[in-house]
């Protein structure tokens, strides 16, 4: 009828109107300032000043929690060996590659002011043993290569964990690299 037609143009209408939930999250910029991008509510992150790193090592540092600002630790210097929740770096070369070669190609994938290529790894349920992927891990990674830069994000998923993808995609959406 008229009436559903018109509620439903009104409805859609708001919804373009309406600012998208990753405008209020906390915008921060790496240590290097080599990008910028709005970290959701409720993550607890960790921004490694000495390069262009931000990392969310554990899924329990990744739950979205509406209206509480994310928490960003600044550090100086950081290392590890093990996997994370999250990452967004960038490296200043252009042929880096952070991918096996053995990943699903998803297609193209906008950032803020980049366009990227978005791909895509299921693990077996049996790996190797010792550092790396955990059996069942799915990976997403982004990858944004620009001049003489590269930017990657990464998002992995274990297979007891809950899937923040839409979360990290709309994270991406704010990504501004410089």
């Amino acid at each position: 009828t008229a009436t559903e037609n018109t509620q439903t143009k009104n409805d859609s209408e708001d919804n373009v109107n309406q600012a998208p939930r990753s405008a209020s999250w906390k915008l921060i910029n790496s240590g290097q300032d080599g990008f910028s991008a709005n970290i959701p509510d409720g993550w607890k992150a960790l921004n490694i000043m000495d390069s262009n790193w931000i990392t969310v090592r554990s899924a329990e540092n990744t739950v979205y929690q509406e209206g509480v600002p994310a928490e960003v630790t600044e550090l100086e210097g950081f290392g590890t060996d093990g996997l994370a929740r999250f990452n967004l770096i960038r490296f200043d070369d252009a042929n880096f590659r952070f991918l096996d070669g053995d990943e699903q190609n998803l297609g193209e994938f906008s950032a803020k002011n980049a366009k990227g290529t978005k791909y895509y790894k299921q693990y077996p349920q049996e790996v190797g043993e010792g550092i790396g992927p955990l059996p069942g891990q799915k990976t997403y990674t982004y990858e944004f290569v620009i001049g003489d830069s590269t930017t990657f994000v990464t998002y992995n998923q274990q297979k007891d964990e809950s899937d923040i993808l839409i979360i990290v995609e709309e994270m991406i959406a704010t990504l501004t690299i410089n």
